[in-house]
């Protein structure tokens, strides 16, 4: 009998543990999230997709140097994306029609594993040049595809 109720509380006390751990990474990406919007940061929901094949799909030219095509194997764009509203963090994006922005930053060689799939990034937001870019500070995926545009 003594065993058993040992047996219990191990699996209780680690279940308990396990819920606070799971809490403790919530309120830790929402506190990210927050000091995010304080240093102008925006919060984007988009597609990721390969450079050349976004620019296949515009039909916008070969891009990389000198529109010679090199370095944009490599190269990613977050397609159709749309800004978080301040209250649904992780929940979706604002509807309406999204803008596309070119992704850089430290954790861009991260996106190859998420192309054609659906993530939400933290970054700022650079313009002066054909597409914006986000300089992307945290990201994680939120859907396992694109939804149809």
């Amino acid at each position: 009998m003594a065993r058993w109720t040992i047996a219990a509380a191990v699996i209780i006390l680690g279940w308990t543990l396990g819920v606070a751990h799971g809490t403790l990474q919530i309120q830790a990406a929402q506190a990210a999230q927050a000091e995010a919007a304080r240093d102008g940061e925006v919060t984007l929901i988009g597609c990721v997709e390969l450079e050349r094949d976004y620019r296949a799909r515009k039909e916008s030219g070969r891009g990389g140097v000198l529109g010679s095509g090199v370095g944009v194997g490599n190269e990613f764009v977050l397609s159709n994306a749309k800004p978080v509203p301040a209250g649904r963090r992780g929940g979706g994006a604002a509807g309406g029609s999204g803008v596309d922005y070119q992704l850089s930053g430290k954790l861009e060689k991260d996106f190859l594993r998420y192309v054609g799939r659906q993530v939400e990034v933290i970054g700022k937001v650079e313009t002066g040049g054909a597409m914006s870019t986000i300089n992307v500070s945290l990201w994680h995926p939120v859907g396992d595809y694109c939804p149809a545009k």
